[in-house]
């Protein structure tokens, strides 16, 4: 889990474990105004900025939270992180890579998939907001380097065939 920090005013508070910046969010400690910032985030940014739309608390709204334990403080669901969409496409150039290696499309779905995943990983680790799509960063790479492989093994392959069958078919002779 990630330990968030804020800012109140001119004073910087923090490390504060994610569970507990949600209950301070949600006693309304920390506004849509606060400035938060986490590692991996270039900048402070304002919470409203990262969590544009805050659902509302579940349970009782008019209940007091108890911040020291789990149970009587309200829970609420944080704001909906999103899926790199360079991500997505690595993992779905990967597959059809590895899909499509074997007939003579030279290397073009791994190439893509090499390319967005690299992409995809730089963009997640910079993004400002949290970003999903890592692991499918990862599986994009390694079906991307792996059907680059198959396809750089088969035309090898298929030289070393027909130089061989042009040996064989030159000593032919009538």
């Amino acid at each position: 889990m990630s330990e968030w920090f804020y800012g109140i005013g001119d004073t910087q508070h923090g490390p504060v474990e994610e569970g507990r910046f949600e209950a301070l969010i949600a006693s309304g400690v920390i506004k849509p105004t606060t400035l938060v910032w986490r590692e991996g985030m270039p900048d402070w940014i304002e919470l409203r900025v990262m969590r544009p739309a805050m659902p509302p608390p579940i349970g009782n709204p008019y209940a007091s939270p108890n911040l020291g334990s789990r149970s009587g403080s309200i829970q609420y669901y944080g704001a909906p992180t999103t899926t790199s969409g360079l991500a997505i496409a690595s993992m779905v150039c990967g597959i059809l890579g590895l899909l499509t290696c074997f007939v003579y499309i030279p290397g073009v779905c791994g190439l893509a998939a090499v390319i967005c995943g690299h992409l995809g990983m730089n963009s997640i680790r910079s993004s400002p907001y949290p970003l999903d799509g890592r692991g499918m960063c990862i599986a994009g790479l390694i079906t991307g380097y792996i059907a680059i492989t198959l396809q750089v093994f088969m035309i090898l392959g298929f030289f070393f065939v027909f130089h061989r069958a042009f040996k064989t078919t030159e000593s032919w002779q009538f």
